[in-house]
This record gives C-alpha cells, structure tokens and sequence, in this order.
C-alpha cells in the first residue's frame, strides 16, 4: 500500500509536468501555440487525488506483515463511520456528484485514521506513565519527530484533496455588463459599478473599475480589477483580477472590457469554493516536513562527541 501510494503521487507529478512543460516544447519544436487547460489538471488530477486519499487512509490502518482479516476489519471499521459521515454531510450542505461526494467520504476515512496514529500512542503512553494526555502526546512526538511529520504531511494532502475537489466541480462563472449604478446578482453576491478610474505609471496605463460587493447583505468593500496596457511591451493588454478570500471560498472579479469613457465594463465573476485550503494545506504540509527534517539533539550530542575525539 505504501508503495503504489507514492506510485499513485509519481503519477500526480508526472501529469503536473506535463501538462505545464509539453506546451513549451511543443510551441518551441512547431512555432505554434498550444495551450492545456483546466479540464486536463481536473480530468487527471481528481481520480488520482482520490485514490491518494484513499490509500493514505489505508495504509497506516494495515499491520506490517501478514496481517489478519479480523483485525483490519476492525481497524478500518471507524475510518469507514467518519467516511459515511463526512459524505452525508457533504451531500447535506449541497454537493452533488458521485466524484466529489466519494473524494469528500474518503477524505473523512483519511482524516480519522491519521488522527489515530497521532493520538493513540499519546493515549497508550498517559495510561502506561500515569501522566497527562497532553504531556504524553508532546513527548511521544518528540521521540517520534519523522513519523509525527509524516502524518502532518497527510494532513496538508487531506486539506488539499478536499479544496481540489471542492473548486474543480462546484466552480461559478458568470459573465456580466454593468453601467455605472447598476448592480448585478450573482449567486449569493451582489456586484455594483460604481465608477471607472484610469492610473499611469511609466511601465503601463492602468483601467480600473471600482465594484462595491456584498454578500448575503454583508459589506465586502470595494474590489478593484484592472486592465493594463504596456507600453514597453508593445501595447499588450493584460488583466489583473480582484480577489476576495474567504475561509469558505474566493471571489474573482476579472475585467474583460470597458469603454473608453467608463460607460459600460464587462466582468467576469468566478467563484472558487475552499480555495483558502489549498494554500492552507500546502503550509500544513511543509510544516510537516520541517519537523520531520528537524534534527535531534541525541544526534547533535553524537555528532559533539565524536569531532573532540
């Protein structure tokens, strides 16, 4: 199981590296432009996203060795309880789709099983010492700095597999025309035009629209998107979006086009659920490697001895 997970993640690499480098090569070798765009990473990156998760649930639950059915049954029975949870639960709050109510479920399977191997051998050791959980779980840590790691990485992956999933198949996109005053409905956000703005610096003039947003009534303040044109760069035009981040989801505000006198401004709005995750996740996951790479004083102690020999 360890090792056709960390096949499974060789596999997620390798389809990153290709769809990011293969573009390159190709409009080197042909002079022609190809682009791969979302519907690759989501096609490819999901089931493999899936599969990860589960096996990372998995694995730390089976025995070295040969181990007995009875017993695995046993040990998987309560990951498999807090997985029909977590899919009932995401099916209550509005997912919909095999996909994404299977990756939530095994996520929930992952979560319960790398909780236990942090917590169980803290409870073993506060019932065998007669000391306090939190004391036995610091201490069993400590001596266990690589394996503690470890299983902080599977959390950071958890955290990511569920954003994955959450903003690759509930994703909103919408595009809309507003004049000044005009507010739009989107979802649960309302967007309106207040003005437009232009600012010249010496490397680009910016275009900028200034949108009040709210949702559900709540202020959200004034986002700002832009289009740029670079002067050094022949006049290119590129846009930079307005973003709202939220611990639920984020808000992107892209402008496409606008009059020269501000009259009219076309956006796009996406909505990009448990994005915050992503990035929380991938910051679970270093912290996870730096406490596995963090040497031990017993080794810096070895390490003193032997150079005064």
């Amino acid at each position: 199981m360890f090792l056709f997970n960390n096949l499974l993640f060789a596999a997620f690499s390798f389809t990153v590296l290709i769809g990011t480098v293969y573009p390159l090569i190709h409009e080197a070798m042909t002079d022609k432009k190809l682009s791969i765009g979302e519907p690759y990473f989501n096609e490819l990156g999901v089931p493999l996203s899936v599969a990860i998760v589960f096996l990372m649930g998995v694995g730390p639950a089976l025995p070295w060795g040969r181990p007995e059915p009875a017993k695995v049954l046993q040990r998987l029975g309560r990951p498999f309880g807090f997985g029909i949870v977590a899919f009932a639960l995401s099916f209550a709050l509005g997912a919909r789709g095999f996909l994404p109510l299977l990756s939530f479920g095994l996520c929930g399977f992952a979560f319960e099983t790398t909780l236990r191997e942090l917590w169980e051998p803290a409870r073993l050791r506060a019932a065998k010492n007669e000391e306090g959980f939190l004391v036995a779980l610091w201490a069993s840590m400590s001596r266990t700095r690589r394996r503690t790691g470890g299983y902080i990485v599977h959390m950071g992956v958890i955290m990511i597999a569920v954003a994955v999933t959450g903003s690759s198949s509930f994703k909103q996109q919408q595009e809309v025309v507003l004049k000044p005053g005009e507010t739009v409905q989107v979802e649960e956000y309302s967007l309106t035009y207040i003005e437009s703005t232009t600012k010249t610096e010496p490397h680009r003039i910016s275009r900028i629209a200034r949108i009040q947003a709210s949702k559900n009534g709540r202020d959200l303040g004034i986002l700002e998107p832009k289009l740029n044109d670079y002067i050094r760069m022949g006049g290119s035009t590129i846009g930079t979006p307005a973003v709202k981040t939220t611990l639920q989801e984020d808000l992107y505000l892209n402008m496409v086009n606008i009059n020269d006198d501000g009259s009219v401004v076309g956006l796009q709005v996406i909505i990009e659920p448990l994005i915050f995750w992503l990035w929380f996740g991938g910051g679970v996951m270093s912290l996870g490697t730096l406490v596995s790479a963090w040497p031990s004083r017993r080794k810096k102690k070895d390490e003193k001895k032997e150079v005064i020999a």
